[in-house]
């Protein structure tokens, strides 16, 4: 997304090489949006982007959809906070990081089923373990992957029930030390402290509060013009051409349809992370200049129409030639 873009552009004023590479400069910044419908055999899509008066809220739906997860990542470095505390190291950070997976599907008797996944998360922490006239410096680090995560929706514009809320993970710690130790208190600290907080339900509630966010972030929470995430990201406007002339309205079918899709039709909604800027190590020139990412896709079958919609961001980028600790040579 372009907060990590502009960190790692942030980072690379640093002399952190000693060699010269190229720095990608943002010149632009969009959000772009297709959607491709098959309407009774015969398909079409169009192609848009935030330059649109009535697709300025894009840029506030790319935001949400980037901190849908921030319950989760919330509980999760507390974790590792907690054990840095209590060991007297230093938490460092956390990261949950992939595409967002959420499945949704109704049971028939009001009830939609949710399910995430496509998360990872790691976290870290420093200091100094001391065991009698040995000092040793390490970083420790929480790993939890194969995310997944359940919940029951009492309806599409209900709540979670909390006893229907589970989740299943794998999770790990390890320690790299400046002297060869495998293993310290702290190692087992962390993985006390990951099933106190399952036992205390702290876990199931952050999960129940992100699958909550996405649910109503995409779909039910209003902006100031009365619409929900997914009618901002496909206007009322919006008509897709079709073969023979024909045509589907597909931001007016989407308004009218969307909470009886919800009760009614299978859902997959993959949500990521956007354009993230990465600088061009070496000296061969860089033969791309722009960076793209997916901030959300979604794919639904309603009768005889089948309906795709992705959008994703776009970040244009000139390239500088950049010296670092020593003497660059001419440009390539």
């Amino acid at each position: 997304m372009r907060f990590k873009g502009m960190l790692l552009l942030a980072l690379g004023a640093m002399p952190f090489a000693a060699h010269a590479d190229w720095q990608p400069i943002p010149t632009s910044d969009r959000f772009v949006v297709t959607v491709g419908a098959s309407v009774n055999g015969l398909s079409g899509q169009i192609t848009y982007d935030d330059n649109h008066p009535a697709l300025s809220g894009l840029t506030a739906v790319a935001i949400d959809v980037y901190r849908m997860t921030d319950s989760l990542r919330n509980e999760l470095n507390s974790q590792v906070q907690q054990a840095a505390v209590e060991s007297g190291f230093t938490f460092t950070g956390g990261s949950l990081f992939g595409d967002a997976n959420l499945s949704l599907q109704p049971n028939g008797a009001g009830y939609l089923m949710a399910r995430l996944s496509g998360l990872t998360y790691t976290g870290s922490a420093r200091g100094t373990y001391r065991t009698g006239i040995l000092r040793v410096n390490c970083t420790v680090s929480l790993h939890v992957r194969d995310i997944v995560a359940t919940a029951q929706i009492g309806s599409a514009t209900g709540g979670i029930p909390e006893e229907s809320v589970g989740m299943t993970a794998v999770h790990s710690s390890n320690a790299n030390c400046s002297s060869n130790l495998s293993w310290i208190p702290i190692l087992g600290l962390l993985v006390d402290i990951y099933a106190e907080h399952a036992a205390r339900d702290l876990t199931r509630q952050s999960v129940r509060d992100t699958i909550a966010t996405m649910k109503d972030k995409l779909f039910f929470e209003r902006d100031a013009n009365a619409y929900a995430g997914l009618n901002r990201i496909v206007p009322a406007d919006r008509v897709i051409p079709l073969p023979g002339g024909q045509s589907f309205a597909v931001g007016q079918w989407l308004h009218g349809q969307l909470a009886w899709i919800l009760n009614n039709v299978n859902a997959t909604i993959v949500m990521g992370d956007g354009a993230e800027i990465k600088h061009h190590y070496g000296q061969s020139t860089p033969e791309y200049n722009t960076f793209t990412g997916d901030v959300i896709r979604m794919n639904l079958v309603v009768g005889d129409v089948t309906l795709n919609i992705h959008m994703y961001e776009e970040i244009s980028v000139m390239w500088q030639w950049r010296c670092t600790i020593r003497e660059c040579g001419d440009i390539p």
